[in-house]
């Protein structure tokens, strides 16, 4: 049950990103489909089930930080389905953390820098100070002690780092707005044992 539940997630969102967020070939502008209704196969879901399906996965709501607190989630121990962010976001302290679907926006807190090739440190309630270069994170990160140094505390403020790129955010933001940040979602895990 728990198999199929993650294929025909996977279907889905395939279905929504080829729909709403596939390229004209002749302009290259993206467009989307004003067509809500769709013929239902046996692969297809109605949207309670698919609400319902997206409710079972959604186990980031039982979690509570604590002001300051630094996102380095403990691994599932048994995955078989891994799913990206799309779109992806980042967000203040505020902003709900874990996986961001179109309808339901969280910050990403599986980001993975593509340049350096490190896990994103993400720490609550700061920001970096403006003093900060690129070496200081290249020898601190992923040490919070060190890096607790260069952060000023700013309820509201959420603290991104990799090695090569740092952020500081106070309201959600999509990623791809940002160019300059080589950031990508590492893969929720879904446990589907």
């Amino acid at each position: 049950s728990n198999s199929r539940m993650a294929d025909d997630l996977d279907s889905l969102i395939d279905e929504v990103q080829a729909r709403y967020f596939a390229k004209d070939d002749k302009t290259g502008s993206q467009h989307t489909d004003s067509s809500n209704q769709r013929t239902k196969s046996k692969k297809d879901c109605t949207l309670d089930e698919i609400d319902e399906m997206l409710d079972a996965l959604d186990t980031d709501g039982d979690r509570q930080f604590s002001s300051g607190a630094v996102h380095n989630p403990a691994p599932v121990a048994q995955r078989s389905k891994q799913i990206k962010c799309f779109p992806l976001y980042l967000g203040g302290s505020q902003s709900a953390l874990g996986l961001s679907r179109t309808g339901h926006k969280k910050a990403c807190d599986k980001l993975r820098c593509t340049k350096c090739d490190f896990k994103v440190v993400i720490i609550d309630d700061h920001e970096w100070h403006r003093c900060c270069d690129c070496l200081f994170f290249r020898n601190n990160v992923p040490d919070l002690d060190k890096l607790k140094g260069n952060l000023v505390r700013k309820p509201g403020c959420r603290a991104y780092a990799c090695q090569c790129s740092w952020q500081s955010v106070s309201r959600l933001t999509q990623l791809s707005s940002d160019y300059s940040l080589q950031w990508v979602c590492g893969k929720h895990g879904l446990n589907c044992s």
